[in-house]
């Protein structure tokens, strides 16, 4: 390769890693995505935000509990768990009042991959949930980040959207 098709090939180079490094750099685009979440079983849920606008995160998806604990890590049968969230609902309350721990995978419907987080709810309905990513396949690989989880009803007080508000880094692997 001649001195001038070296000189090209760099400089193509270094715009291409510059327009990168200005598309994925940290303040660039802001790292906050919101889930709409629906709350029935499957929970299929949408995203939005910069980095989804960007391309960086997949818009859509399935939310899918993996496992269901007490507080002390030991397993929560569902119908244990729907029992207690009846009894809340029906004392004024809400499933935030059911002090329990979880983990959800948030699988993308365009195949992008699926990120894992782990849920901590302390049962009392002034705090959110919190969750923390604790794993990634495809291209959220080295995605982290931490969320927190508030719920919206109707008037009639049931809910009908379960909104969560994450920050992420999604690392290298953002390219």
């Amino acid at each position: 390769m001649d001195m001038t098709k070296r000189l090209r090939a760099g400089l193509i180079l270094g715009l291409g890693v510059a327009l990168l490094a200005t598309a994925c750099g940290d303040d660039a685009l802001d790292p906050v995505v919101v889930f709409d979440l629906q709350p029935i079983e499957a929970q299929p849920w949408t995203a939005s935000g910069e980095l989804v606008e960007a391309g960086l995160l997949c818009p859509n998806g399935d939310r899918e509990n993996l496992f269901l604990g007490y507080p002390d890590g030991s397993g929560m049968p569902i119908e244990e768990l729907i029992q207690l969230v009846d009894e809340a609902m029906a004392a004024g309350g809400s499933h935030l009042n059911v002090a329990r721990i979880g983990r959800t995978e948030y699988v993308c419907d365009d195949g992008s991959g699926t990120f894992t987080f782990t849920d901590e709810i302390s049962g009392n309905p002034s705090d959110k949930m919190t969750s923390e990513v604790t794993s990634g396949s495809g291209a959220y690989v080295q995605m982290t980040g931490n969320c927190s989880m508030e719920e919206r009803k109707d008037d009639a007080g049931e809910v009908i959207l379960l909104t969560e508000t994450c920050e992420f880094d999604l690392g290298s692997d953002a390219e």
